[in-house]
C-alpha cells in the first residue's frame, strides 16, 4: 500500500509543480496583490487538505508520511525553482517573498490542524 501512496504523492508533486508554475506566471507575479494572496492561501490549504485525505485513505507507514509531507511542503511553494532569487527586481522582492512564504505557512498550519482533528 505504501508504494501506491508514494506513487500518488510523486504524481501529485509533478502535476502540482506544473500547476504552481502556471499560476505564478499567470497571476501571482503580475495580477492584483489581493488575488495573489488569495491564490497563495488556497494553494497551501489545498495541498495540505489533499495530503491529509490521501493519508487518511491509504494509511501509509511513517517513512512514507515523512516523504509525503516533504513533497507537500515543496509543492506548496508554487514558484519554487521558477525564478532565481537574484533575478527578481528589487520592487518585486516583497511579492516574491509572499509567494514563497504564505502558501508554505498555510500548508504547515492546515497540516497541523488536520493532524489534531483526527
Amino acid at each position: 500500500m505504501d508504494s501506491l501512496f508514494v506513487g500518488i504523492v510523486i504524481a501529485g508533486l509533478l502535476i502540482g509543480r506544473k500547476i504552481g508554475w502556471s499560476l505564478s506566471k499567470a497571476f501571482l507575479y503580475s495580477g492584483p496583490l489581493l488575488l495573489a494572496i488569495l491564490i497563495c492561501a488556497v494553494w497551501g490549504a489545498a495541498i495540505a487538505a489533499s495530503l491529509d485525505y490521501l493519508i487518511r485513505s491509504l494509511t501509509p507507514g511513517i517513512i512514507a508520511k515523512v516523504f509525503a509531507y516533504g513533497a507537500g511542503a515543496y509543492t506548496s511553494i508554487p514558484s519554487f525553482g521558477l525564478v532565481a532569487d537574484a533575478t527578481v527586481p528589487p520592487e518585486a522582492q516583497g511579492r516574491h517573498l509572499l509567494i514563497e512564504v504564505l502558501p508554505f505557512f498555510v500548508f504547515v498550519a492546515v497540516s497541523v490542524i488536520a493532524a489534531f482533528l483526527k
